[in-house]
């Protein structure tokens, strides 16, 4: 490895190597689908309210002296005196079907675009001119906030005049909705709410004349409360959504091809495998994550691994959470010990209802994994790597040699790596077929720490067992 221009080796503080390198996934194919939810986020249908009261003022409470004729006829104050309309209470039935995998709901949040508007208007208003000032409560504090509070709503803003042609109205926001969980136990039965009306009508500088009152009865006040985009917009509750398993591949194609020879045993000193989970889901979920290592060819499931972990949890869509855990250590090194081709991660998970789960329902929800493999090139004792290399020797009459008693072999070795090898020499025939010899073998010193080479001198004798014929070596 060119520790200069490797993209996967780095040096420790220490000046030690290490590899590194990683990956991410995408778990939105395995995420719970909310369609059953936002299909039913317009759930709470409210019907407009309607309040009449008919003879608020009479006509007959206005006499024009002879003196006005066709004149307008300013109304003395106390004749159409301060006035108390009927209070009126309306029952609001609240039910809808409980969305499907919503076991339980403990609150329900709505659009920012939620509003009630009150529209206030005057049939027969009996004058010409002058305002109707209204003092009335709409009281919608049993099931609703309003403007950021659950006192009622005070329409004496409407003032009806000959300027608005006696009828005037306003918006105003809802902010939530006051309902207590324990309402919502009942909410497919229906939950009673209570919306009360009331309040007292006064006139200031009201003027009259003759063809106003014969074209007029009676003073008659007309109130529609409605509702505007009562769309829920996050549903706070226990959740039963059954979760997708996760299967996800980690291939380790970045360990270098010469550590993955036969016979090689990579035993390192604390490897470690580090996943990150990302994701902005408001349901609390609990997992377990099961690695197994695989090999073409070979059998090495004895190394799985499992392990327990808490999916991320977010209470704003807004926001990801981060969940964080490792594999290290003998569980880690076991995983990578024969180098496997991949690790095969497997995830199940199961929803906690002993919490709180939280949907928005406009919310874009994603999760994601990353996922990265330090190995510390530090090696256990079990450690070994497998080096070859062939030398031709055809010019060299190897046959009669070993005829003649044997083979010795002189060579000096520098090795830079810090790591002690056996080297092991084996006489190879024509066809490529290890001659029968009895092996040698002999001990190559580590380099050092700093990458400077030891020089070791080999010598190495080889002789043909007793009884094998002597093939022609090259």
């Amino acid at each position: 490895i060119d520790a200069d221009s490797s993209t996967i080796l780095f040096k420790d503080e220490k000046g030690g190597y290490y590899l590194k390198f990683g990956g991410s996934n995408s778990l939105n194919d395995y995420m719970p689908d909310f369609s059953d939810l936002v299909k039913n986020s317009d759930f709470l249908n409210l019907d407009d309210l309607l309040y009449e009261m008919s003879n608020i003022y009479n006509k007959s409470q206005v006499v024009l002296p002879p003196s006005v004729g066709d004149g307008d006829y300013e109304i003395p104050a106390g004749i159409l005196p301060e006035k108390s309309i009927d209070t009126q209470e309306y029952e609001v039935d609240i039910k809808f079907e409980m969305p499907d995998h919503v076991k339980s709901i403990k609150d329900v949040k709505l659009s920012p675009d939620a509003k009630v508007k009150c529209s206030l208007s005057i049939d027969d208003p009996i004058i010409s001119k002058g305002s109707i000032i209204p003092a009335i409560d709409v009281d919608l504090s049993d099931f609703l906030i309003v403007e950021g509070s659950d006192e009622p709503i005070h329409l004496s803003e409407l003032v009806l005049s000959e300027k608005n042609g006696y009828s005037a109205s306003h918006t105003y926001a809802i902010t939530g909705l006051n309902i207590a969980p324990s309402d919502f136990e009942k909410v497919e039965q229906g939950i009673k709410k209570n919306v009360t009306i009331s309040g007292k009508v006064s006139v200031s500088n009201c003027v009259t004349n003759k063809a106003t009152l014969e074209a007029s009865e009676n003073m008659k006040l007309t109130l529609v409360v409605s509702y505007i985009d009562i769309d829920v917009k996050r549903i706070e509750g226990i959740f039963d959504y059954d979760v997708q398993d996760i299967t996800k591949y980690v291939t380790l194609d970045s360990i270098p091809d010469f550590f993955r020879k036969e016979g090689v045993c990579f035993d390192l000193t604390n490897p470690s495998l580090n996943i990150n989970m990302t994701s902005n889901l408001g349901i609390p979920m609990y997992g377990n994550m099961n690695i197994e290592p695989y090999k073409v060819g070979a059998d090495i499931s004895f190394a799985v691994v499992d392990k327990s972990f808490e999916l991320p949890y977010s209470t704003d869509s807004g926001k990801s959470a981060t969940t964080s855990f490792s594999i290290e250590g003998d569980e880690m090194g076991n995983l990578i010990k024969f180098i496997p081709d991949r690790l095969d991660l497997r995830v199940s998970a199961q929803i906690d209802e002993t919490k709180t789960s939280i949907i928005d329902l406009d919310a874009e929800y994603s999760m994601d994994m990353e996922y990265e493999i330090i190995l510390p090139l530090s090696f256990g004792e079990d450690f070994i790597i497998s080096l070859s290399d062939t030398i031709d020797v055809t010019d060299v009459n190897l046959n009669q040699l070993l005829e003649n008693g044997g083979v010795k072999l002189f060579a000096e070795v520098n090795n830079a790596m810090p790591l002690q090898f056996d080297m092991t020499l084996e006489l190879l025939d024509f066809s490529g077929q290890a001659v029968d010899v009895d092996p040698v073998v002999c001990k190559i010193a580590p380099g050092g720490k700093d990458g400077t080479a030891q020089a070791s001198n080999v010598e190495m004798f080889m002789v043909v067992n007793e009884n094998s014929s002597i093939p022609q070596v090259g």
